[in-house]
């Protein structure tokens, strides 16, 4: 039996320090208003 497997990946050339400023910075991923995840869909 054979499966297809896709494998993506991604360099990201930064310091350590950088890297993790753009992850936890508000500023640079914008959050999802706090009702967002609790909205049901119609």
């Amino acid at each position: 039996m054979s499966s297809d497997t896709f494998v993506y990946v991604t360099y990201i050339r930064t310091t350590p320090e950088k890297l993790w400023a753009a992850l936890i910075t508000p500023e640079v991923v914008p959050m999802p208003p706090a009702n967002a995840l609790h909205k049901r869909p119609r």
